[in-house]
């Protein structure tokens, strides 16, 4: 009897568990159906969020060059539609403040509530031989996006972010 109290509680939990993971499509918003209004460019300025002490640890190049800017930077993110009916996001007019870095353009899954579209997908960067990867989360809401990408140095410990504010070009 307790033996099948367990399994059936076991099986109970892992429902609810596989439930959490496939039945909330964005958990404020259903599978957005028509995403043909996203794609375009997105200007507008990138900040790095990260903690006083890790900024004062990260030394400037052999040139003198920072590799970590002292305030907002201006790019430019392109979105484009993906066949599957997301989007993915790549970075267009941007200098890397070193050599040897490559990001891939990003799958993003893309639910809708109202006008709000809520993007988010995992993407990641190479340096050389090293890959890290990230994610990221954000809206677009009448041509305005406010994405949130998130990269796990030391998963809980060091996690910078990156914060972009633009709005869709004419």
């Amino acid at each position: 009897m307790k033996r099948q109290f367990l399994s059936s509680t076991w099986v109970i939990l892992m429902a609810v568990f596989v439930f959490a993971l496939t039945g909330c499509a964005g958990c404020g918003g259903k599978r957005a159906e028509d995403v043909s209004s996203l794609p375009g460019v997105y200007k507008g300025e990138a900040t790095l969020v990260l903690p006083e002490q890790l900024k004062a640890m990260v030394k400037a190049d052999a040139d003198g060059k920072k590799l970590i800017p002292d305030g907002p930077v201006p790019c430019k993110l392109r979105i484009n539609e993906h066949p599957n009916g997301g989007v993915t996001i790549e970075i267009e007019e941007f200098e890397m403040p070193m050599q040897g870095v490559n990001i891939a353009p990003a799958a993003c899954q893309v639910t809708q509530s109202g006008k709000t579209f809520t993007l988010s997908g995992e993407g990641n960067v190479k340096v050389g031989d090293n890959s890290i990867d990230y994610s990221h989360e954000g809206t677009i809401e009448k041509g305005n996006m406010d994405l949130t990408i998130t990269v796990p140095l030391i998963p809980m410990l060091v996690e910078p972010q990156i914060v972009f504010k633009g709005e869709k070009e004419k």
